[in-house]
């Protein structure tokens, strides 16, 4: 019995692989980003020594979303509340590029408001544009009335 326990237990396990793991980084930094993306890109050896230890060193890279040049319509192609949040990050810094900016993506916020539990994503979104941004909230206000 035992013996068919681990038999079972065995065959199920051994065959299995690890889950894949991804790392990811997302920037908005008003310049792009120009640093490395990969483990070798940062490892301080010279070409020679390097190439020597070809296949010693794991090749780690990171996918990098540099929303930075962005257009709406890049950030478009992603979920409605993604692309919002996304906008506000880009443009959340400048009063005159976040007011500007609330008016091209208008519908989507009141699209984001009309689903269920969307105010309060709303005002999530907006409570953050208002942490980070220069627009004083009775500005921000009258925008919304």
């Amino acid at each position: 019995m035992n013996r068919e326990i681990y038999s079972h237990f065995h065959a199920a396990t051994v065959r299995r692989r690890t889950n894949s793991a991804h790392a990811a980084a997302l920037t908005h930094a008003p310049i792009n980003w120009s640093a490395p993306t990969k483990l070798s890109q940062i490892i301080d050896l010279e070409p020679a020594q390097l190439e020597s230890f070809a296949g010693l060193i794991p090749e780690l890279e990171f996918l990098l979303d540099d929303i930075s040049n962005s257009d709406n319509a890049d950030l478009r192609r992603r979920t409605r509340e993604a692309a919002t949040a996304l906008f506000l990050l880009r443009d959340g810094r400048s009063s005159k590029s976040l007011l500007d900016g609330l008016k091209q993506w208008a519908p989507e916020l009141a699209q984001i408001a009309e689903a269920p539990g969307g105010l309060q994503a709303l005002t999530a979104l907006l409570e953050y544009a208002l942490r980070v941004g220069e627009i004083p909230r009775h500005v921000l206000e009258q925008f919304f009335r």
